[in-house]
């Protein structure tokens, strides 16, 4: 009975307590609005506040539940509220029902380690000095009460039963069913818990401010609030009626569909659980804030935590760290300020998975951002491993727009930078980059590492995804995305992959996979409707997707693969995959439906030193468009150099200008290219396949190999290829064999503007022999006296090579012995060795073609009369013409007309390869001309008597020797 009249009695002291709290209200007016600092008992759970400020009394539940209620419940600064419980309390529950905000100046301290729970729904400030001494989780919250399971609740105006069993448990939510709720203020530098626990902070808004610090080490912070009813979930993955509050289970749930309040880390906060076996950090809101300095820190480190100083690491191999997860339904704005979590220095453990999941399941180590928008200005995220555990992944996932700007860095790395050192003993892998956005923006970066996932130890360096519906935009110098196995590290790189709808690269903007070290570097891969790089750096870089095997490398270079709809390169633009070392440099492949390269725009595979420039495969469905030059070329050839002689000396200079420069001539074509003369590397490949190829202005196809071993080749396959003003495709080698040139076109090549295809070799005192050209075309057509060749030439002792064209028709084209600049030539020829030959199936089916301009007048009819002498018999015999037939057929008709009778005449002449044959049985009726197809109409230039006498006409005049007076020349006649 005297509990249960103590429960009634415990209700009837509010209004008392509501007079207390106006009168306090009212004096803290009168004082000018300063919170007067003291602790207070509103009466009603027997709470007992000495002068000293320990607190006694309350009413325990179960033995484990301890519930106090205040008045008014402010610490000042030297003074500490001392909560003396018994140790065997598992929690302190404590209201503040006064309504007016609690300061906290001095400390705060219970017994044990129980978990203490301070509730103001008016609000909560944590001034300079603030101090938490508490041996187990501490929450502050601004929600109107505490709900239990099954229906239990601990809220400002409710009592409590001491034998009520709802109350003997662990909390389950924190609801809010009053608006608007107080703010929670923390400008304390030091309010932490012990190791291992976890620190809540859950309003209205939260702020975080004036090198604020809230540090739990190992264990879990979370931040956030609700600005509208709604209810908290407090959930645990232990099963059971009693859920454990121990780290690292315990979380909030926010609701969906209820409007949050606001978190602001602002002027140096920070907000720390790096610890030997990880520790999560989750802040909740509306808005997330964070700028002026401030710090957000997980992951496996020192006690001192590398929040703050680089310390003395350490941690166990089956250390795991936490995550960082900003949830925010509104924006994420990055300001100035760092989020990491971090592996550090000797740290063993892992902290994530790159494909462990994408969404909330990704676990350890890992930064997961899901907000409306992000946007990151000179700031940093980071979940790098300089350790012996992996790191996790960066994950952000928005609806709207990710802006990464003004130096601001994402990184995933193994190992790296830590001051003027290099921590490249490092096993553990990179996590990765994965942005899931309506939109990504990367600008004005520094030293293109905007997002990084490179290794500099042993482990892999990770992939950095980027996937949107929308667009892709990397601009400005510096800005880049690089996935690089740096110098010393043994690992390989994962590379980069970018899903969208376009990508915009401009003023040298990069995206790299290089590798410095043993590890090959990995592959860089564009999905994309619209793929658009532009310009260069102001100090001459160009703009584009690289990949390098560089000259400290023992391992490969990576691959370039673009899927586009289009794909633009101009003004200098590039896709580049180089090698500077021993070993192979990376391929490119691009399939889309339009390539256009101009204005110094280039597609190249290049080698520097013995390692083979890789292959280049382009497939494009519609077109390729090759045309101009970069007018900028020399202007910024000479800058880098100058800058690197300033800087490195001549010879460096010089040496380094060569490596880096990212363009290997001012046209815009394609190219695999060996680029030094001193070079034992193998030139690479190019295959194209496409409807239309258009090769202007100077732009070319080339390989070209001024080393020692060969160049690659150059196949072509299409239905029309156009080299216009000076386009060409070449393939050439100094000492080493020539390219060969294989062109397979449904339709047209057309040459014109001296334009050209060539293979040559060798100069005097080499012996390389100049490479084959084999050209299958419907048309093969040049423009007359323009000087457009097709050649394969050997200006050494090499033998030229070969030339094999087959063609329908083949026009304004010829071959020669030598090129001539008033004619369009086909010459095969070597300086100082054996020419090469030039052969072909041309069929030239014009019916124009090969027609000579004939004389109006062609037949002289005096030509035609015999000179010979008249008969016999004088002048007027002479006038008697007569032409006598003999035989059973006499005179046709008509002169057109066929013989009748038994008329033969005799064979006229044979084509070539085919006997034309006349059945001398054959009757030939009056009714019936026969033609024979075979055989063309002369006239006959002669005849002769057969055996029987006939008159046969033949149409070559026969050679004869005169037995008759009908032979003798005219100026014998005159005497008869």
């Amino acid at each position: 009975m005297i509990e249960k009249r103590s429960y009634h009695q415990a209700g009837g002291v509010e209004l008392l307590s509501a007079i207390a709290s106006l009168a306090l209200a009212e004096l803290i007016l009168l004082s000018g609005g300063c919170a007067v600092a003291q602790v207070t008992s509103d009466g009603t759970l027997g709470t007992v506040v000495d002068p000293s400020l320990n607190i006694t009394g309350g009413i325990t539940v179960g033995n484990t539940n301890l519930f106090h209620s205040f008045g008014i419940f402010s610490v000042p600064a030297g003074a500490t509220a001392n909560f003396l419980n018994n140790s065997s309390i598992l929690n302190i529950f404590s209201r503040v029902t006064g309504g007016s905000v609690s300061d906290i100046q001095g400390t705060i301290q219970s017994q044990g380690s129980a978990n203490l729970f301070l509730i103001n729904p008016s609000g909560i400030i944590f001034g300079p000095n603030a101090r938490l001494n508490i041996g187990g989780s501490f929450v502050g919250t601004t929600a109107n009460g505490i709900q239990f399971p099954n229906g239990g609740e601990f809220s400002l105006t409710s009592g409590v039963d001491p034998n009520n069993a709802l109350l003997t448990v662990n909390p389950s939510a924190l609801f809010f069913n009053q608006t608007p709720t107080g703010a929670i203020v923390n400008q304390s530098s030091d309010l932490s818990v012990f190791p291992g626990h976890n620190l809540f902070l859950v309003g209205g808004d939260v702020r975080v401010e004036n090198s604020g610090t809230i540090r739990a080490l190992g264990g879990r912070i979370e931040l956030g609030g609700l600005a509208g009813n709604g209810t908290i979930k407090i959930e645990d993955s232990t099963s059971g009626s009693n859920p454990s509050l121990n780290f690292p289970l315990v979380r909030l749930k926010f609701p969906d569909g209820v409007v949050r309040g606001d978190v602001t880390l602002s002027n140096g906060a920070i907000v720390d659980v790096v610890g030997n076996n990880g520790g999560d950090i989750a802040i909740t809101a509306e808005n997330i804030n964070i700028s002026g300095g401030s710090k957000v820190c997980a992951g496996i480190g020192s006690t001192a935590s590398s929040c703050q100083t680089p310390g003395s690491f350490f941690g166990s191999s089956n250390a795991l760290a936490g995550n960082i997860l900003f949830d925010a339904t509104g924006a994420v704005n990055i300001s100035q300020s760092r989020i990491e979590n971090n592996l550090n220095l000797d740290a063993s453990g892992n902290s994530g998975d790159i494909f462990t999941a994408i969404d909330n399941n990704i676990l350890f180590g890992s930064i997961i951002i899901q907000a409306e928008s992000f946007s990151l200005t000179q700031g940093a995220v980071s979940t790098s491993t300089f350790g012996n555990g992996s790191a996790g992944v960066v994950f952000i996932k928005t609806t709207g727009p990710v802006i990464v700007t003004d130096s601001s860095q994402i990184d995933s790395s193994v190992g790296g930078k830590i001051g003027d050192d290099i921590y490249n003993n490092v096993n553990g892998d990179a996590g990765g980059i994965i942005i899931q956005a309506g939109s990504i923006s990367l600008s004005r970066g520094v030293e293109g590492n905007t997002l990084t996932t490179s290794t500099f130890g042993q482990g892999k360096g990770g992939l950095i995804w980027l996937q949107t519906p929308g667009d892709v935009s990397i601009v400005d110098s510096g800005t880049g995305i690089s996935s690089n196995v740096e110098a010393g590290a043994t690992g390989d790189t994962l590379g980069v992959r970018i899903d969208a709808r376009s990508l915009f690269m401009s003023g040298g903007a990069e995206i790299q996979v290089l590798t410095r070290g043993n590890g090959n570097a990995g592959k860089i891969l564009i999905n994309a409707s619209n793929v658009n790089l532009t310009g260069f750096s102001p100090d001459g870089f160009s703009t584009g997707l690289l990949t390098s095997s560089e000259d400290t490398a023992t391992g490969e270079g990576g691959l370039i693969q673009v899927n586009a709809d289009t794909l633009r390169l101009s003004n200098a633009a590039v896709l580049s995959a180089r090698t500077q070392s021993a070993f192979p440099g990376g391929g490119i492949i691009v399939n889309v439906n339009t390539l256009e390269a101009i204005d110094g725009g280039q597609i190249l595979a290049s080698a520097y030193a013995s390692g083979a420039s890789g292959a280049i495969l382009i497939n494009a469905s519609d077109k390729i468009i090759l045309s101009g030059r970069d007018l900028a070329f020399r202007d910024r050839l000479l800058q880098l150099l100058n800058n690197n002689i300033a800087q490195f000396g001549k010879d460096e200079g010089i040496r380094r200008t060569l490596q880096t420069f990212d363009t290997v001539e001012e046209s815009s074509g394609i190219f695999a290219d060996v680029l030094f003369s001193n070079s034992t590397a193998q030139a690479g490949a190019i295959e194209i396949n496409t409807k239309d190829l258009f090769i202007l202005d100077g732009a070319t196809i080339s390989v070209d190999n001024p080393g020692s071993k060969a160049s690659g080749d150059i196949v072509i396959v299409g239905r029309d290829l156009i080299l216009l003003n000076g386009g060409s495709i070449k393939a050439r080698a100094t000492s080493g064999q020539g390219g060969n040139l294989l062109l397979n076109l449904d339709t047209f090549l057309l040459v014109l503007g001296q334009s050209g295809i060539s293979t040559t070799s060798g100069f005097f005192g080499q012996s390389g022999s100049g490479g084959n050209i084999k050209i299958n075309s419907q048309y093969i057509f040049a423009a007359p006296f323009n000087d457009n060749n097709i050649s394969a030439n050997a200006f050494g002792e090499g033998a030229g090579g070969n030339i094999q064209l087959t063609a329908d028709l083949l026009r304004d084209i010829a071959e020669r012995e030598r090129d001539s600049p008033s004619s369009n030539d086909i010459f095969a020829s070597s300086d100082f060795g054996v020419s090469g030959t030039v052969s072909g199936n041309i069929l030239n089916a014009d019916p124009t073609q090969g027609l000579s301009v004939l004389p109006t007048n062609f037949i002289d009819p005096s030509s035609l009369i015999s000179e010979t002498c008249a008969p016999r018999g004088g002048v007027a015999k002479r006038k008697r013409n007569q032409f006598i037939v003999t035989g059973r057929g006499g005179l046709p008709p008509d002169p057109n007309a066929a013989f009748p009778g038994e008329a033969v005449v005799g064979d006229l002449g044979t084509v070539n390869g085919e006997e034309a044959r006349i059945n001398s049985e054959e009757e030939i009726g009056n009714s019936e001309t026969q033609t024979s197809s075979s055989l063309p109409d002369v006239e006959a230039q002669g005849w002769v008597y057969g055996a029987n006498g006939e008159v046969i006409f033949t149409a070559q005049a026969p050679n004869v020797t005169p037995n008759s007076s009908v032979f003798t020349p005219i100026s014998s006649c005159n005497g008869l």
